[in-house]
């Protein structure tokens, strides 16, 4: 199964599986959760719905901000990350646009231009971007994991797997990270590294803000001929006709 097929089979899962999520777990008070028109509530929603899924919740939030206080650019640079993250990488685009241009550009803000682009495979126009941003000195060190993850996904995009998963390994020697993961794990199965890949996303899969990573586990165990334990891992995790989907099941 081409790799292309297994981001399809999780955009089709996730649909199906994620709705709304709470913010359990997350320290706001009832303030912060009201907003109050302050950015500082705003953020802490925004930060909180990035860290459980609940995008629509953070983007509501940041829509809130920019409607009173339009020149947040730091307000700009997180909506544009939650909108890429909920799966609208063009909606980003037009979010950070005002943003990227001339001479005055956030590296934050660039950064965020390159991982949308990426979000709808666009590798080529991403990559001078970052490459303009790697090494410069000015950015704070998690935008350059953020620039060097990209870079990774950029290699990755463009078929030089060997060179993608050196820099998601070089990134995990420094900090173990479960987007790290996840990344190298999907370029190990596309290099038919299917061990490899099991260990590096074994980690995750029990993590229920990673269930894509169960279901490309489950994806590398049926690519081994293990069928019986790739239907273990998604039982009760996925409904059963999206786990015949994953495992090619005929209709």
């Amino acid at each position: 199964m081409p790799r292309l097929t297994i981001v399809t089979i999780l955009a089709l899962t996730l649909a199906a599986l994620t709705g709304c999520r709470g913010l359990s777990g997350s320290k706001l008070t009832t303030n912060q959760l009201l907003g109050l028109g302050d950015w500082p509530g705003n953020q802490a929603i925004m930060r909180a719905a990035e860290n459980t899924g609940n995008y629509d919740l953070g983007l509501d939030a940041g829509q809130r901000e920019l409607e009173t206080r339009p020149d947040n650019k730091e307000a700009r640079v997180y909506m544009a990350k939650l909108q890429t993250m909920a799966g609208r990488p063009e909606q980003a685009l037009y979010t950070i646009e005002p943003i990227t241009s001339g001479a005055d550009a956030l590296p934050a803000a660039l950064i965020e231009k390159a991982r949308a682009l990426l979000r709808q495979g666009f590798p080529l126009e991403a990559r001078p971007i970052l490459q303009s941003l790697a090494g410069t000195g000015g950015l704070s060190r998690e935008e350059e994991r953020s620039v060097q993850k990209l870079l990774g996904i950029c290699e990755d995009q463009e078929g030089r797997r060997s060179e993608a998963q050196a820099i998601f390994r070089q990134l995990l020697l420094e900090k173990d990270e479960p987007s790290v993961r996840y990344n190298l794990g999907g370029s190990l199965i596309s290099s038919e590294n299917y061990d490899e890949a099991l260990s590096v996303l074994r980690p995750l899969i029990d993590s229920p803000r990673y269930l894509e990573a169960r279901i490309m586990a489950a994806a590398a165990l049926n690519r081994k001929r293990d069928n019986k334990g790739a239907r273990e891992l998604l039982e009760g995790y996925v409904p059963e006709r999206e786990i015949n989907r994953i495992l090619g099941v005929p209709k």
